[in-house]
């Protein structure tokens, strides 16, 4: 009997083992993912009208993946790129450049580095022009919605729709009327919680300086919420961010606030369409005029953003937002030596190292741009790449995307999403998995499956969405694979499945 407890504790430990092993081995394989950044600069590239450019996290490199320009290519991108789900294309717009020289709507394969021109705006009442802003989706009608500054039935900005399936636009709001609102540099935000767009436009309003819209996709109407008079701010440029401690948005203005010309941080409640003015900009050697918008750092709770001027330099500042206390401090001034410029867009958090990626429109090296990273915990700043030299990218203006090789991700919250609203059964099996959605409204959209190497051994889109499918692994050698459903409305599950012969 003591040999058997011997036996059985042994092979306990053994097992315990095993599997600690494998879930180590699992851990490092989605830790060892290749963390790229990508962005679009405004000017730079083989024919100085913009270009596309990645940072690689790992390898501490920068690559010119493409240059804009040629041809009926676009020109000159302004804003943000998006990633797309279900073809993995980042989705972007250029101000300028196609058919009619009003911008475009483009795809980037990461992959093939290649770009594509889906939509060649053509302004007139007829369609909008002049896009600034980057494209939003909408997980209800799986269609994408995008801001231009002019073009439409009053020459002053409209929303455009994009269908990346059927790879048409189509023109479902007017900006202008009736003293309504104008001319939108920012994007929209999507609110889940009613199905509507949100977004903060540069000017028109009573006060002829800008103001809060909701759109509504079902009914293609926007109403104006709210008008800025100055003192409550004033041109925002930027859009909105949800803070999910108070259901409230926050964006910034440009302008406006106690002092005319510096901008401030506010926050806007949605059920009672109040405004708050929570920060304003002042003295020129705290910053002020800032362009971006406001991005939550996890770690300590704090919001981080950026102005594009004052500081002790006079070159721009990083600052940190207090949600809970409606407080802000200057935690970095840009500008000296070859440091960063004019910092532009919104920081990005990379929870792999714990550290914001930012972009200056101008400074560095070439003064040209830089590439910057900052940790909040010791508040140190670092110019990892100045851009602009040879052909290389220059003057960003947007924001950064980050993305994982493979695009796998298995953060604390998708496993816990996994495990609550995916089953895969049985698991371990002989190769036969039957994946279901507990929650029946969730519809997979697209199925892949990846070996430890981070291939791709198996890949099932739909064009009737599922909430149960059966997929074959029985071809495959024994060993641990990791299987990725995207829904329809965008959300991604990622759990380990186990074949066993």
């Amino acid at each position: 009997m003591h040999n058997r407890i011997l036996f059985l504790v042994s092979m306990k430990k053994l097992f315990l083992l095993s599997a600690l092993l494998l879930s180590n081995a699992a851990y490092n394989f989605l830790s060892a993912q290749t963390s790229i950044l990508y962005a679009t600069t405004l000017n730079g590239g083989v024919n100085g009208t913009g270009a596309i450019v990645s940072y690689n996290l790992n390898t501490r490199t920068e690559t010119l993946e493409w240059s804009f320009g040629n041809g009926n290519d676009g020109k000159s991108p302004y804003g943000t790129m998006v990633y797309d789900t279900l073809t993995g294309l980042l989705l972007g717009t250029t101000k300028d450049g196609g058919d009619s020289n009003r911008g475009t709507i483009f795809a980037f394969d990461t992959l093939t580095k290649t770009d594509t021109v889906l939509w060649s705006f053509k302004g007139g009442v007829g369609d909008g022009a002049l896009p600034y802003g980057n494209p939003v989706y909408n997980p209800v009608n799986h269609q994408y919605y995008i801001m231009t500054g002019i073009g439409g039935a009053y020459g002053t900005g409209t929303i455009v729709s994009y269908n990346l399936t059927t790879h048409t636009e189509a023109l479902v709001w007017s900006f202008g009327s009736n003293n309504g609102v104008e001319e939108p540099i920012g994007d929209l935000w999507f609110d889940r919680r009613d199905s509507l767009f949100y977004g903060l436009i540069y000017m028109g309003g009573g006060p002829g300086v800008g103001g809060i819209v909701s759109f509504n996709p079902v009914k293609d109407t926007a109403i104006t919420l709210f008008q800025f008079n100055g003192t409550n701010g004033r041109n925002p440029w930027a859009g909105f961010v949800y803070n999910s401690a108070d259901s409230l948005l926050y964006g910034t203005t440009l302008e406006g606030g106690s002092s005319p010309t510096k901008g401030t941080i506010i926050s806007f409640n949605t059920h009672t369409n109040v405004e708050k003015v929570v920060w304003n900009f002042g003295s020129d050697s705290y910053g002020f005029g800032p362009e971006g918008n406001l991005a939550y750092y996890p770690e300590n709770g704090l919001y981080y953003l950026v102005t594009t001027d004052g500081g002790t330099h006079s070159g721009g500042t990083l600052g940190e937002f207090n949600a809970v206390k409606d407080s802000e401090k200057l935690v970095w001034s840009f500008g000296a030596g070859t440091d960063g410029l004019v910092p532009v867009g919104t920081p990005v958090y990379n929870p792999g190292d714990s550290l914001l990626y930012l972009m200056a429109f101008m400074g560095g090296g070439n003064n040209k741009g830089a590439i910057i990273s900052y940790k909040p915990a010791t508040n140190s700043e670092n110019v990892i790449w100045s851009l602009g030299g040879g052909t290389d990218g220059a003057n960003p203006q947007g924001n950064f995307t980050l993305l994982q090789k493979n695009n796998i991700t298995t953060s604390l919250r998708q496993q816990i999403a996994s495990a609550n609203l995916l089953t895969v059964y049985p698991n371990p099996s002989n190769g036969l998995f039957t994946i279901s959605m507990k929650n029946e409204e969730l519809k997979m959209k697209t199925i892949a499956v990846y070996n430890v190497l981070g291939e791709q051994i198996y890949s099932a889109p739909f064009t009737i969405y599922n909430s149960q499918f059966t997929i074959d692994l029985s071809s495959n050698p024994n060993g641990s694979y990791f299987l990725r459903v995207i829904t329809a409305d965008g959300e991604t599950f990622t759990q380990k499945v186990s074949v066993v012969r």
